[in-house]
């Protein structure tokens, strides 16, 4: 069975390393290995993590399996997006799960979660980015009626960045 619960400080070594590995599962091909391995380390660097769960904006949320913690959210409140006129609204900025648990449909689980989360705190949306090449991911955000709003790019490096989507969920 699944379980979601609020993630702290002393949580911060198992979101690296699970925010490390669902990342590369979800964008290995979207950069090249070294590429790839300078931004894990940078993004999920323990200190970074510790950093971002002390934030107060940052909102994060680990879904577990049989107690085994497979998959988290990062939720920002009253984050505006270029492209969506409606306010306050939320950004999903993470929404990641281990591969091997995909057919438990915990993102749906988690997706629920967050959706709720921002309507409670009186959000009008939520949106996020999504690389144009994701297509699993990009599949699973129609089917929970996201709509593409625009593009972007998500920048890996200096010297390299990736074509996105922002999508949106008006509530």
């Amino acid at each position: 069975m699944h379980k979601i619960r609020s993630a702290f400080i002393h949580d911060a070594f198992h979101l690296a390393a699970l925010g490390r590995t669902t990342f590369y599962e979800g964008h290995s091909s979207s950069a090249s290995a070294s590429e790839m391995e300078s931004f894990l380390n940078m993004k999920f660097d323990l200190e970074n993590v510790k950093n971002e769960l002390a934030d107060i904006k940052n909102h994060y949320y680990l879904i577990s399996w049989n107690e085994k913690l497979v998959g988290y959210s990062k939720i920002i409140l009253n984050q505006s997006n270029p492209c969506v006129a409606n306010e306050p609204i939320a950004k999903l900025e993470r929404l990641y799960i281990l591969a091997e648990y995909y057919d438990k449909k915990l993102g749906w689980e988690l997706l629920s979660h967050a959706i709720d989360f921002a309507k409670m705190n009186n959000q009008k949306g939520l949106w996020l980015m999504v690389w144009e090449k994701n297509e699993r991911a990009i599949r699973f955000y129609k089917k929970a009626t996201f709509a593409k709003v625009g593009e972007t790019e998500f920048r890996f490096s200096p010297t390299h960045a990736n074509p996105n989507y922002w999508m949106y969920l008006e509530f």
